[in-house]
């Protein structure tokens, strides 16, 4: 068994190329994990490897026919495949990314606007706390007023109170 760097090494092509041959050829079950590196059994190293032959015996059989590259029409084809789902996989990126901010935005406004709302609230609450301390100073004061009355008539009582045959008959 060898890992991927063994392989790649082998083929003269980097890791992520036989990642991707490993990911088309669907051979990721076939692999296994030691620590942190991919281990390829013997059947599934045969197939990488003739993936790669075959693609080199291509390339060869072209360029030595008077380096007229018979794929060349195909291999553009993939390319501007390729590329038009790359496009279209930024468009739908940035559709998302657009949506995304735009619900940010809604929900920020909504979250200004019940701030706005709360600090109005606080500021009707500020207002009739003050409303009741003045008048519970008012009535304090009342209360006060009216003790020192009570106090006053108590020290200096008019006449005395007179029955009511006082006040009829006279005496």
């Amino acid at each position: 068994m060898k890992t991927i760097k063994q392989i790649a090494d082998d083929l003269g092509v980097s890791k992520q190329a036989v990642r991707n041959e490993i990911a088309k050829q669907k051979l990721q079950s076939t692999l296994q994990k030691n620590g942190n590196q991919f281990l390829a059994d013997e059947k599934a190293e045969k197939l990488i490897k003739s993936a790669f032959s075959e693609r080199k015996n291509v390339k060869e059989k072209g360029q030595v026919a008077g380096n007229t590259n018979a794929n060349l029409p195909e291999t553009l084809f993939t390319a501007q495949k390729r590329i038009i789902e790359l496009e279209t996989t930024l468009k739908l990126k940035d559709a998302n990314e657009k949506e995304k901010i735009e619900i940010y935005n809604q929900e920020i406004k909504r979250l200004d606007e019940a701030l706005k709302e709360k600090s109005e609230q606080i500021a009707q609450l500020h207002k009739l706390i003050d409303q009741e301390q003045q008048l519970r100073m008012v009535t304090e004061q009342k209360l006060l007023l009216l003790e020192e009355q009570k106090e006053d008539e108590g020290l200096h009582p008019e006449e005395e109170k007179k029955g009511f045959f006082r006040r009829i008959f006279g005496s």
